[in-house]
């Protein structure tokens, strides 16, 4: 787990420098995928050693909402 850590830290790296040195947006959108990829990755890691994502998620979107983030239909 201590690796995909390391990568997702490495993936937000290049997040930064596509802002910083100016790629243009798709660049930085490109990146910022790659990025919510490893922590996916780490989700379903954490998922495989017991940690129930699901209601952690649940309580992730109430909270999101409650905040004002998501429009409920």
């Amino acid at each position: 787990m201590e690796r995909q850590i390391f990568k997702m830290m490495e993936e937000l790296g290049e997040v930064s420098q596509a802002f910083y040195k100016e790629n243009g947006l798709d660049k930085m959108a490109a990146e910022a995928l790659d990025f919510v990829q490893t922590g996916v990755t780490l989700l379903y890691m954490l998922e495989a050693q017991g940690v129930d994502v699901d209601s952690i998620f649940d309580a992730f979107m109430s909270k999101l909402g409650q905040r004002g983030y998501l429009k409920v239909v």
